[in-house]
């Protein structure tokens, strides 16, 4: 239900057309046997129980992981008069392999989480938001678009427990292989300081932020971005559930755009 110009609600019929934009106003069924969802901007995504994914709307940046771009689209069954939106969920194929337990969406880029914990990532990677070095990856297109979903190689001796992506930054929460360490990794676009390292550096690669280390006894236990801002939420390693008002802080990385 809602805005559904782009193909994100993957309904092909009953939606309402005014003013050159369609929406639905009610509720709709579109899939069976789902787990989980995932939204990014005007893009959409389902896990089914079978572990299948699948993804419909806008696939200009290579975000629906479909291998390929609409140069080259004779398997898509619907989509639109220009070939930039996919109307109806499609199945990715070859996925079932990787048995994807999550998946994290920004604006125009995504993230799988494979079983393992190994990390894809494909769309946007104009601001290096999924983590892969521009112009060292061979499946990038000359927008800095990835259309294959690519693992990334940062995170493989690492275990990601949450990821939170904003319009062209991504912040998670992750846990060394080799110990109890757990820290906040932040990359992406911080031209707004939205990865909180302290500088106006415009993009960086994944990497702690060692601003956290002053809270020592502290352990980060949520994280959220909006477009140019980002809050992580640390819990007091003592933390005690009768004085939750002292052992909760909240971290507000904040100079969103003007």
């Amino acid at each position: 239900m809602g805005f559904g110009s782009h193909g994100q609600l993957g309904i092909l019929n009953l939606m309402t057309e005014y003013n050159d934009k369609k929406y639905c106003q009610k509720p709709t069924k579109i899939l069976n046997s789902i787990k989980s969802i995932a939204c990014g901007s005007y893009y959409a995504f389902a896990i089914s129980f079978n572990c299948d994914i699948y993804c419909w709307g806008d696939n200009t940046q290579g975000q629906l992981g479909l291998n390929y771009n609409f140069n080259n689209n004779n398997n898509i069954i619907n989509y639109d008069e220009d070939k930039k939106n996919i109307l109806s969920p499609e199945k990715i194929e070859g996925f079932e392999e990787y048995e994807i337990k999550n998946i994290y969406c920004g604006k125009n880029f995504t993230f799988f989480q494979k079983k393992n914990n190994d990390l894809l990532g494909c769309g946007d990677n104009s601001k290096e938001q999924l983590g892969i070095t521009i112009n060292t990856n061979t499946n990038t297109n000359i927008n800095n678009d990835i259309f294959i979903p690519t693992e990334i190689e940062q995170f493989s001796f690492l275990v990601v427990n949450r990821i939170s992506c904003g319009e062209e930054h991504s912040i998670a929460i992750i846990k060394d292989n080799t110990s109890d360490l757990v820290n906040i990794w932040c990359w992406g676009s911080n031209e707004y300081g939205q990865l909180g390292l302290g500088c106006n550096v415009i993009t960086s690669k994944p990497k702690p932020n060692h601003y956290l280390l002053e809270f020592i006894n502290h352990k980060p236990i949520d994280i959220s971005t909006g477009c140019f801002h980002s809050i992580i939420l640390l819990q007091r390693k003592d933390f005690n559930q009768s004085n939750n008002d002292e052992t909760l802080i909240k971290l507000i990385f904040d100079n969103s755009k003007i």
